[in-house]
């Protein structure tokens, strides 16, 4: 919140424009109800929209004024911005586009939202227009309402996948989601974006049935109860002792493990190795088959403290890997 000076400033400036004998026209009514409502506002330091009772206002440009107040105490609006509604001899609606070409992106969203001028679901394919920094502020409206698996998605679809990831860790920190959005959210990112430590947190959450589409769950349920997994990948992953741990992402298909181990690409040849494990299939969070990677999210840490469990398959590609580059090539 800003400084108790620059409140105590804005709630002069607003009693002035109250005191401007022309407000009391009935054009002018909006303006008017919204400013005291602002002065409520700024007064009793309310922080959010559902507090306020925004929606209990009359008319679209009170209701907009009252937004900007709210945004004022959370330093996303100028006091000027505040201050600066027309009072005149006619209404004058206010413009939604002129406020988000002010830059105040999240702000002029936020009062079309709570100004009946938009649905939820056109709020939300806006918000994906904007900045990322401007898309979170601009949640702020349903912060108080579960986000469905449809508005999930259609957030980060319309997001850049380098920073999906991590906008979906925070709007699943501070956002209610239902739990078919969180398991939607949580895959789409988890194979979209760069995904961190945080998914083995998420993924224990989230029930397997909800992450894994239709094919998936068939999959998982034709395994058998006690499964061999592999992991490609550059050998020092399994030296913990120097604070290094295997990554969640495994795959029952020797193949694509040797294709990671030894593809060149994060490392050399050299230092790839493919590990094993043989685990009962309950430990198993997710298997994932958008990658055409047969992919396995499965914790080694969580299950083994002993990195010498998991068993060292090769250290040189095998005819496992040419398999897969002559299928991967369209080779015969």
């Amino acid at each position: 919140m800003i400084e108790e000076k620059e409140i105590k400033n804005c709630i002069r400036g607003i009693n002035k424009r109250l005191e401007d004998k022309r407000i009391n026209r009935f054009c002018n009514a909006a303006v008017k109800a919204g400013y005291i409502k602002s002065l409520e506002i700024l007064k009793k330091r309310t922080c959010n929209y559902e507090d306020a009772n925004i929606k209990e206002l009359p008319s679209t440009q009170s209701r907009a004024i009252a937004v900007l107040a709210v945004d004022f105490l959370n330093g996303e609006c100028t006091e000027s911005v505040l201050l600066g509604v027309p009072i005149s001899m006619k209404d004058t609606p206010i413009n939604v586009n002129a406020l988000i070409e002010y830059g105040q992106q999240s702000t002029g969203l936020k009062v079309a939202y709570y100004s009946n001028q938009m649905t939820i679901e056109s709020y939300i394919e806006r918000l994906t227009q904007l900045s990322i920094e401007s898309a979170i502020k601009a949640l702020e409206p349903i912060k108080r309402e579960e986000i469905s698996d449809s508005i999930i998605t259609t957030i980060l679809f319309n997001i850049d996948n380098k920073t999906c990831w991590d906008v979906f860790c925070y709007i699943n920190d501070h956002y209610k989601l239902t739990k078919q959005a969180q398991a939607e959210g949580l895959k789409y990112s988890w194979v979209n974006g760069r995904a961190d430590v945080r998914a083995l947190s998420l993924f224990s959450k989230v029930p397997p049935k909800l992450i894994m589409d239709e094919e998936e769950n068939k999959k998982y349920m034709e395994m058998p109860d006690i499964i061999r997994i592999y992991r490609g990948c550059h050998k020092d992953e399994a030296d913990f002792e120097n604070g290094n741990f295997f990554g969640f992402s495994w795959t029952y298909n020797r193949e694509i493990a040797e294709f990671f181990a030894f593809r060149d690409c994060t490392h050399t040849k050299e230092d790839g190795r493919v590990f094993s494990v043989t685990i009962p299939k309950d430990y198993i969070y997710a298997i994932i088959l958008d990658r055409d990677e047969d992919e396995v999210i499965f914790d080694f840490q969580t299950h083994f403290e002993d990195p010498n469990k998991a068993e060292i398959i090769t250290e040189v590609p095998t005819s496992y890997y040419d398999n897969f580059l002559i299928r991967k090539n369209g080779n015969k």
